[in-house]
């Protein structure tokens, strides 16, 4: 068996059925053994390929695999991979390499592949014989599937994939658990039972783990008021259960004014992070975190417990006196009040709650989350602040058959717009998109001085067009006379809407 007809049978064993990627020179001689069951998922820019593979592991729960072409496309992916980092998404991202005998002449297209990745990878492989290659693609999935979870390179010089391997493809078994010791969830018991006035803070690992209904019991049983991490990048809690009080705002400020009331507060998957830093900066907060990172666990100063949240709160549950407190969830949340965004944002949401929601408009968000809401695996956001990731993101998640819907402003639109080719020629029939094109970096312009350079002016639904993706324009006043058209029927489709 060839190197690359073992690389594609690694890719099946891994129950990925497609590769994203953009190819070049170094990277044809692989893709000439690609088998018919796996799909090579032409993306026109490296790094839109990692952000589709992102938004298909989203959806699969599966390891996706990206081909990047040498040093190059690696380059030009470096922010997808580093959002990939952060937002913890297992991907096995397969580098060409120039020919294995002639690496130290330094030719064109070479490049210290490790040395690039590194920085914003778990770790880095190279292949320098045909032996490498099962072992460095076990050990890389390995790594990119062990909590935390995240991206890992192998580099692939393009004389090797044409080697023969003598192994049989095979991936080992491979399973990691963190358990939770009892005595740590009888500590974190006696604690929250000791305190008058408790706050949750959920983050993204309740969506990860589908710990929402623990998360939900837990709250009910201590009467608890439950925030939402600042910047949530994926849904934390039930945004409309009676307990939820919303975001915590990244203003590191106003955060500490919310929180500085509670007497106990539990951090459960997630953290405190903020944009704009604190005017105090020795504050003190009386926190308990419970995180499954371990990387996560390590860095802050208050007390943190590390293993699987799910089972923790179970454990949790269990070791709390019960409680005769059941609260519904609202299958309607309250309408904040009507602006002309706001009625459309709503009008929006009751018409794709069916829908998955990647949103990015980065000075609509704070509506945004407050009108779709969280839902289980029904939210993914922007944590990592690349901007057009959610465009991309969702084009993956739609070729995994999800039913995305985009919520992006005008100028993140163009940092990823060229993956609207790849929904257009791949079949993302369910892909949809809004966006709110204020002519500009309107989120920049609020605390800035109004400059040209701030307001570029461009025309998105054109770009779409040029795409092959059926488009329209609108004012913001009649943008929710065109919600019938956008949700309905086959697409890919985009709606531009304008503000005045």
């Amino acid at each position: 068996m060839r190197a690359a007809e073992y690389v594609f049978a690694f890719v099946r064993l891994a129950r990925a059925k497609k590769v994203f990627g953009n190819p070049g020179t170094t990277e044809l001689p692989l893709l000439r053994r690609i088998p018919g069951d796996i799909q090579y998922v032409l993306s026109l820019h490296d790094g839109l390929a990692v952000g589709m593979a992102e938004g298909a592991f989203l959806i699969s729960g599966r390891p996706q695999f990206v081909s990047l072409h040498g040093a190059i496309g690696l380059s030009n992916a470096i922010g997808y991979i580093r959002s990939a980092l952060m937002d913890r998404a297992p991907l096995l991202v397969l580098v060409g390499q120039q020919h294995s005998e002639f690496l130290s002449d330094e030719p064109l297209i070479w490049g210290d592949i490790l040395k690039i990745a590194r920085p914003v990878v778990k770790d880095a492989f190279e292949v320098r014989t045909p032996i490498d290659v099962p072992k460095l693609l076990t050990r890389a999935l390995k790594v990119a599937v062990a909590p935390p979870w995240g991206p890992a390179v192998v580099s692939l010089p393009f004389d090797i994939v044409d080697e023969d391997v003598k192994e049989s493809p095979a991936i080992p078994t491979f399973s990691f658990s963190i358990l939770c010791e009892d005595s740590s969830v009888q500590e974190v018991a006696s604690w929250l039972t000791g305190g008058s006035k408790v706050a949750i803070v959920a983050g993204y690992e309740v969506d990860v783990y589908m710990a929402h209904e623990e998360l939900r019991t837990l709250a009910e049983r201590i009467s608890a008021t439950v925030f939402a991490e600042p910047n949530a990048h994926r849904s934390p809690f039930y945004s409309s259960h009676p307990l939820f009080e919303g975001d915590l705002p990244w203003e590191a400020d106003e955060m500490l004014k919310k929180l500085s009331v509670y007497d106990r507060i539990l951090i459960v998957g997630g953290t405190l992070n903020f944009l704009t830093p604190p005017t105090e900066k020795d504050f003190k907060l009386n926190i308990f975190q419970v995180t499954s990172d371990p990387e996560e666990a390590e860095k802050r100063k208050w007390n943190t417990i590390c293993c699987n949240v799910k089972e923790f709160l179970t454990k949790l549950n269990s070791a709390l006196p019960r409680s005769s407190i059941s609260l519904k969830i609202e299958t309607e949340r309250p309408k904040p009040v009507g602006t002309t965004i706001i009625n459309f944002l709503e009008e929006l949401a009751s018409n794709s709650q069916d829908r998955e929601k990647f949103a990015e408009a980065s000075s609509l968000m704070g509506e945004i989350r407050r009108t779709m809401g969280y839902f289980p695996s029904r939210f993914f956001g922007l944590k990592s602040g690349l901007l057009g990731w959610s465009l991309t993101a969702a084009v993956g998640a739609a070729l995994e058959g999800a039913r995305p819907l985009v919520l992006i402003g005008d100028g993140g639109f163009h940092y990823s717009c060229q993956s609207l080719w790849t929904a257009s020629n791949y079949g993302a029939t369910e892909l949809r998109a809004v966006v709110f094109n204020n002519r500009g970096y309107e989120i920049l312009r609020r605390h800035f001085r109004d400059e040209p350079w701030l307001s570029p002016l461009t025309s998105p639904y054109k770009v779409a067009e040029a795409y092959g993706v059926e488009a329209k324009k609108v004012g913001l006043k009649e943008a929710s006379k065109e919600i019938s058209w956008l949700v309905r029927g086959k697409g890919p489709k985009l709606l531009q809407v304008d503000f005045a």
